[in-house]
């Protein structure tokens, strides 16, 4: 008996361990598999964590004061729709959908209510509303609604706020003032002064809430972010705004594939206006590569570069204005190649050749001077430093093409082919450099973009006008070159420019296209020079590269008007703020 009753007990213990031992399994797969989503979230809920507090992002200013470029502050829009008072919830619900249908315009109010519903019966602690992030208005319009008064802790709404970059302009000058991702700039102005625009990020201790939501929690080791310096730029919105309109309606008309253009104040360098518009495959221009500075706006000159062959030649030769040259029929052997003019100029003087543009008179006059030493000629360019890139900016900046004497690819037609502007590659804005340095009685400065950088009213850094050459030629031969350009609005390629509201003086350049290594129909066209001519104030120079069309095939037909039609609508400006000077000045006299 007693033996029997020990065997019932030991296996009653033994079941009774066996069952304790199930439930101990059954608890330890529940908390580690069943409900470990639901422990993480708790789990979460209580992390602390140091994190970076984002800096705001300084501004871009022009010179006249108008914002190019600011950070504002748009929020994320979610709810933890468990939290709200079942009473309050049922009130308030219809009115915040209704809220909601009107600012996101993506879902009815009724879809709204159900989602909300549907995500609180479910037990959702977390949920995305809208399809997009919302800005302050909206935000402040939400804000009247009744369950967002509530506030976070008991209304359940969460406003996550970051800081987006905002062009108040939308696409005016745009690629030169550049682009933003992750308060990084990534082209332009916002790249080249990213330093100074991010400002120094702060820390923070925060506490992860329920909703995937982080709060920032009082620490004495929490520092706040330190705001970016602003950017005070050289550009003038109204010249700006005037360039991108005139250039932008010539695009659309003569269907080319880009156009830039630059306007530089001549005493001081200062850009006041750089546009590039370049065509979609819908058609459309916008902003989307800089041709005035990077390597795919740096292509042959053409014509323009006359400019610095008749510099040389007036430098180290004893040639004359009156001069004659012998361009024969229109059509000159150099060697094994026929170099043609788009007329037959029989013999011209130099001023003539030059009004016209002929390409054998320049390339026979170089030729003469430099054939048994081109180095002579070609340290003229090396001397303005048109060799090197400006230095403007330290990313993307077009580095020029010179041969060099005696390299393989320099040939027995090399010289007078770069005499015209040809064998040669430079981009805009070195150009322009070199025109506006004959306006500025022969002094070459360097293009300047930035005026200063700013921390609220307080100067971090200024920038001065920089000098390349102090005198780029004599005085001789500096009157010499300035005739010339004012003869080709006079008499030459640019006497339909010779009534404007301004004088101008400039050189036009067309280039045949180089495809598939030859020289094809296709064209780039330019026109360079400065105004007024009597007392310079602005140097300039339109690009457009390939307009189509028998009628837009050659610079004065193309990239002249342009300029031309800019340089009238500035005039006006120009006219309009000194009548606003006088009228103050008799003001205050009275």
């Amino acid at each position: 008996m007693k033996s029997e009753d020990m065997m019932v007990r030991s296996r009653i213990v033994f079941i009774s361990f066996l069952i304790l031992a199930i439930v101990i399994v059954w608890r330890l797969l529940d908390v580690g598999l069943i409900h470990k989503t639901k422990f993480r979230m708790a789990n979460k809920e209580i992390t602390f964590a140091v994190r970076n507090v984002p800096a705001k992002r300084g501004n871009i200013y022009s010179s006249d004061g108008k914002l190019l470029a600011t950070s504002l502050t748009f929020f994320r829009l979610s709810i933890d729709p468990t939290i709200v008072d079942k009473s309050l919830f049922e009130s308030y619900v219809d009115e915040l959908s209704s809220c909601l249908s009107i600012i996101f315009k993506n879902k009815t109010k009724e879809e709204y209510i159900s989602k909300i519903k549907k995500a609180r019966n479910s037990g959702k602690h977390y949920l995305q509303l809208g399809d997009r992030p919302i800005s302050f208005d909206e935000k402040i319009v939400l804000d009247k609604t009744r369950i967002v008064k509530l506030g976070r802790y008991k209304g359940g709404i969460i406003f996550t706020p970051f800081d987006k970059r905002f062009n108040p302009f939308e696409n005016l000058g745009s690629r030169v003032i550049g682009y933003v991702n992750d308060n990084c700039g990534v082209v332009g102005i916002e790249k080249e002064y990213d330093e100074y625009l991010r400002g120094q990020d702060g820390k923070a201790l925060f506490q992860h809430m329920a909703g995937d939501f982080w709060q920032i929690t009082p620490s004495q080791d929490n520092y706040n972010p330190v705001e970016g310096c602003d950017i005070i730029t050289t550009i003038n919105s109204n010249i700006e705004d005037i360039v991108h309109d005139c250039l932008k309606r010539t695009l659309i008309k003569t269907k080319a594939n880009y156009g830039s253009a630059i306007i530089m104040e001549v005493k001081t360098g200062d850009i006041k206006a750089l546009i590039n518009l370049s065509r979609d495959k819908n058609g459309k221009y916008s902003e989307s590569y800089n041709y005035a500075m990077g390597s795919y706006g740096s292509k042959e000159p053409g014509s323009v570069f006359k400019l610095l062959s008749f510099l040389a030649l007036f430098e180290e030769t004893n040639l004359q204005l009156n001069d004659t040259v012998d361009t024969g029929n229109g059509v000159y052997k150099f060697a094994n190649i026929y170099m043609h003019d788009t007329h037959q100029f029989g013999k011209i003087t130099v001023k003539e050749s030059f009004e016209h543009s002929s390409n054998i008179a320049v390339a026979k006059l170089i030729n003469n001077a430099f054939g048994n030493n081109p180095n002579k000629f070609l340290n003229h360019i090396r001397r303005f430093k048109l060799d090197k890139p400006l230095g403007l900016f330290k990313y993307g900046e077009a580095v020029p093409y010179v041969k060099k004497y005696k390299d393989r690819n320099w040939t027995s037609v090399t010289l007078p082919w770069m005499a015209m502007g040809y064998e040669i590659k430079l981009s805009p804005i070195q150009i322009i450099t070199l025109y506006n340095a004959i306006a500025n009685n022969g002094v070459m400065i360097k293009p300047k973009l930035i005026q200063s950088i700013n921390r609220g009213n307080s100067f971090i850094k200024n920038f001065e006008t920089g000098i390349i050459c102090d005198k780029i030629c004599s005085d001789a031969t500096l009157i010499k070159l300035k005739k010339l350009l004012k003869g080709v609005i006079e008499r030459g390629t640019g006497k339909r420019f010779n009534d404007g509201i301004y004088s101008l003086s400039g050189k036009s350049g067309t280039v045949n296209k180089l495809i598939n290594g030859k020289y094809s129909n296709n064209t780039t066209t330019t026109f360079a020079g400065y105004f007024p001519s009597e007392k310079p104030k602005y140097s300039c120079i339109i690009v457009i590269d390939d307009p189509k069309g028998k009628e837009y095939h050659f610079a004065g037909q193309v990239a002249g008007p342009v300029l031309y039609e800019i340089m009238n609508k500035i005039a006006v400006k120009d006219r309009e703020g000194s009548e606003t000077i006088m009228i103050n000045r008799k003001c205050i006299e009275e």
